[in-house]
């Protein structure tokens, strides 16, 4: 019967799904490995859900440095991979606030596009020490207002310009 069918995914798609699966778990399936695979093995092999358990995150310490991977980012695939201790900023302008304060940051990279036939990352915010999220915060607030004051003064400056022609004619 159809109820009695369950989905069967590789190691790393788990690790995406926010599962890990057990140590020494036996493989439910063996496929061979698609030509298109980096994967360097002649098969895939394959587990069923009840074969993982959840993913938890590693705590990180305010003075630890952050789990990123070996092109510098942090794969947060789902929130449980966000790690204990840290906080994920999505706030459009953060890196200026970031790179102002001088702190260590990584960008959290949520997925993959396709462009062009080509798998591309999707990076969407920073990830940074909770012990940060203050003061970070209040800076971008600082930041945004300095910038929303310029905009208006070259709104006004541009205004007046308007005006100018129209009564000069």
């Amino acid at each position: 019967p159809i109820q009695n069918l369950r989905e069967l995914h590789t190691r790393d798609r788990w690790y995406k799904l926010g599962f890990v699966v057990r140590a020494n778990e036996q493989c439910m399936k063996e496929v061979k490995t698609s030509h298109m695979s980096k994967s360097e093995e002649e098969f895939t092999e394959l587990f069923g859900d009840w074969q993982c358990v959840k993913y938890i995150a590693p705590k990180i310490g305010p003075n630890d440095k952050l789990p990123v991977n070996q092109r510098g980012n942090i794969e947060l695939w789902s929130a449980r991979h966000l790690p204990t201790g840290c906080v994920h900023i999505t706030r459009p302008n953060a890196i200026y606030a970031l790179k102002r304060m001088e702190i260590e940051f990584a960008k959290a990279m949520v997925g993959f596009d396709q462009r062009k036939g080509m798998s591309v990352p999707v990076f969407d915010g920073y990830v940074v020490h909770q012990s940060y999220e203050k003061k970070l915060y209040e800076i971008m607030d600082e930041m945004d207002e300095i910038r929303k004051v310029k905009q208006e003064e070259k709104e006004l400056k541009f205004m007046s310009g308007l005006w100018r022609v129209l009564v000069q004619g």
